[in-house]
């Protein structure tokens, strides 16, 4: 969720520019000056790169209308020099990061020698642009650092013909550094567009992006595409700019740039692909392609990022901890030290492991002004209050958050629920968002959160009161918009997580699945105003709901015949990878409860999870909660401690739907360690479940 929740929406949704507006946040400016925020990230340079070379920006002089070339040139001539000969272009936005905060963005010598050094080039190319009469000369010369030029070369032209040119002088210095390549015809309009406007328009787009203003970059790529359709990077990179906005039409953007790929660079056409299986649910691929792309090029700012998302929001589907994206993050940091999306994924990461002291040097960037200013910011405030017991300033932000667009204050509200330390001092934050609430559909959504950060606590009377609570408000949603199958949904969830109810709530409950009857309809039960949405079909989720429910009350008839109809429902056209995964679930929790732990470690390694990273953030049953915390369950009753150990750690954080599963996963970590005779380890993890649950419902504490 760039920041953040990258999330599938229908052709409908609106444009929501919900962090635009200023968050009236003024209070911060006195904790921003209290705190002493002046740092910056430090980060050991990168050996040098005999092979890499870093094109600067340019220095132009002359018509103001060659201005664009200052930055432009980095991106053509880059572009121009990948894939044409040996060498390999550093990342124009490593560039632009490493280049940026000075007087003039083109740097002298001196200047130039302590940039390659930071971005790893062994090479690097500085350049002059002139021109007079609509006439174009550019001259560039490659260094080493500290050395004299290794090649030079000058071209000159009609202002208009910048493609043209830059090809020429790509193969000019390519022969003066005696590649044998240098006479490729290098064809860098066909590579980008033919259209200096779109161009233009086009860079325009990147300085909106490199500022973290995703909106604004998304209009000017749209510009760039409307004057050269065919402008492949251009839908590429708005689809970028749509994902991590959040804003529709992602999915669409990354089509069209495919549509028209042969007018991208292997690097780029690479990325695509790569962003494409991210967007599809692909994520293990899409992990494989973007580690792939470092391997060439370890200085691409897109890879590294998506990267870090992958980790980030995927990783613990496949049972790996969420702090293990910390690198990737910090990665992106040491390009752009106010990436705002990395700051705040850092900033959760931080909260996971009680470290919320690392929260001031990731602050240190921002002026008080632009504290108070930036909504995302808001976000790691409140996470800092709750952990730090500022309940006062916790309940002060949620007054401010009160105040945006519906939308705004449900996206905040997700990731307050899902990554706050503590659930019942974040449940007020939401008691107060709640207040007034206008939208029903949200507030019945903001009631459901409630009640996961009550199972959190472990206190399911006070969650069912919250659920009932979402089920009245979801009931006076208009008709036509009103999620027919919320109440189901949202119910058998929290029956089939893995808590210490009582055996007459899990009867209750199956009695009434039971006897519930179900029809199916086209409107998935969790699709929102917003088109935020994944379809869930109810019969299959009721069987499931038997299933484990007949399991946990020792009814092996009942649990047997339950899983064999879901197991049908799962081979029918049109059943779901998530219909697939719960089949699988139910039957590998049928077989390790028999012993057959090997059958059941097969199943659960099945499990597809291939979702967008919104529904697995805020839809029931779609993180796959459940069968992860059975997966470290047989892992642990086949002996293999470690791995079990690695499962329960990857549990508990990242979705609303898993919090409840934040003490019992600590629980059953302290007992692996109290095996292995790591006493330290076992106490802390103790410590922590009963932190959780302090104030649990005496069957929890039991």
């Amino acid at each position: 969720m760039a920041a953040e929740l990258h999330v599938q929406r229908r052709a409908r949704a609106p444009r929501w520019r919900q962090w635009l507006v200023p968050a009236g946040l003024a209070f911060i400016v006195a904790l921003a000056a209290s705190w002493g925020l002046r740092g910056r990230l430090i980060e050991t340079a990168p050996a040098a790169d005999a092979g890499a070379i870093a094109v600067l920006p340019f220095s132009v002089h002359g018509a103001s209308t060659a201005a664009y070339l200052g930055e432009g040139m980095v991106s053509l001539l880059s572009a121009a020099l990948d894939g044409a000969g040996s060498l390999r272009p550093v990342d124009p936005r490593a560039v632009f990061a490493a280049t940026a905060g000075v007087e003039s963005a083109a740097p002298d010598r001196e200047r130039a020698d302590r940039v390659a050094a930071q971005l790893g080039a062994g090479l690097y190319v500085l350049g002059d642009v002139v021109e007079a009469a609509r006439q174009l000369q550019i001259e560039a010369r490659v260094y080493g650092r500290g050395a004299p030029p290794n090649a030079q070369a000058t071209v000159s032209g009609p202002a208009d013909s910048v493609f043209e040119l830059v090809d020429k002088l790509a193969a000019r210095l390519l022969g003066g550094l005696g590649d044998p390549k240098a006479d490729r015809l290098l064809r860098t309009a066909a590579l980008t567009t033919t259209s200096l406007p779109a161009f233009k328009a086009y860079l325009g787009g990147e300085r909106l992006m490199r500022a973290g203003q995703f909106e604004q970059a998304a209009d000017a790529y749209t510009g760039a595409i409307g004057m050269d359709s065919t402008f492949a990077l251009a839908h590429y990179r708005l689809a970028l700019a749509r994902e991590w906005a959040p804003l529709p039409g992602e999915d669409s953007a990354a089509s069209a740039a495919a549509r028209h790929g042969a007018r991208l660079s292997a690097r780029d056409h690479a990325l695509l692909e790569a962003f494409r299986e991210w967007r599809a649910g692909d994520a293990a691929d899409a992990e494989r392609a973007y580690r792939a792309l470092l391997a060439r090029y370890p200085d691409d700012f897109d890879a590294w990022f998506q990267l870090g998302e992958i980790l980030f929001h995927h990783g613990p589907l496949f049972g790996r901890a969420i702090p293990e994206s910390e690198d990737a993050w910090r990665k992106v940091l040491s390009f752009e030290p106010r990436s705002l999306f990395a700051i705040t994924h850092l900033a959760r990461i931080a909260v996971i492991g009680h470290r919320t002291g690392r929260l001031d040097s990731l602050l240190a960037p921002f002026t008080p002004g632009e504290l108070r200013a930036d909504r995302r910011l808001a976000e790691i405030m409140v996470l800092r209050a709750v952990d730090r017991a500022d309940t006062a300033l916790a309940r002060t932000l949620a007054t401010d958050i009160r105040q945006w667009e519906p939308f705004a204050v449900w996206r905040v509200a997700v990731f307050l629920t899902a990554f706050g330390s503590d659930p019942a001092r974040m449940n007020a934050v939401i008691a107060d968002l709640l207040e007034g609430f206008p939208r029903p559909a949200q507030r019945a959504d903001l009631h459901w959160f409630a009640s996961m950060l009550d199972l959190a606590g472990g206190r399911a009377e006070a969650a069912g009161i919250e659920l009932a609570a979402a089920v009245e408000a979801e009931r006076s949603v208009p008709a036509d918009r009103r999620r027919w199958g919320f109440q189901e949904v949202t119910e058998w969830f929290a029956a089939t997580l893995p808590l210490p109810y009582a055996d007459s709530t899990l009867a209750r409950v199956r009695r009434e699945a039971a006897t519930r009857r179900v029809v199916e309809r086209e409107r998935p039960p969790f699709e929102t105003e917003m088109g935020i949405g994944t379809p869930i079909q109810l019969e299959p989720v009721r069987q499931y709901t038997l299933g484990i429910l007949s399991s946990r009350l020792r009814d092996t008839v009942a649990a047997a015949a339950a899983a064999a109809t879901l197991n049908r429902l799962a081979t029918v056209s049109g059943a779901t990878a998530l219909v697939r995964d719960l089949d699988r679930g139910l039957r590998a929790r049928l077989a390790w409860q028999a012993g057959h732990y090997d059958e059941a470690l097969h199943l659960l390694e099945q499990l597809e999870s291939r979702d967008s990273q919104g529904d697995v953030a805020a839809i029931p049953f779609v993180s796959r909660a459940n069968e992860r915390f059975l997966r470290g369950q047989v892992l642990e009753s086949l002996g293999r401690d470690n791995e079990a150990l690695q499962w329960f750690a990857s549990l508990g954080d990242g979705a609303v739907s898993e919090i409840p599963l934040r003490a019992p996963a600590h629980l059953r970590q302290a007992e692996i360690y109290g095996k292995l005779g790591k006493r330290d380890e076992a106490a802390a993890h103790t410590s922590r479940a009963a932190e959780l649950w302090r104030n649990a419902d005496p069957g929890f504490r039991r």
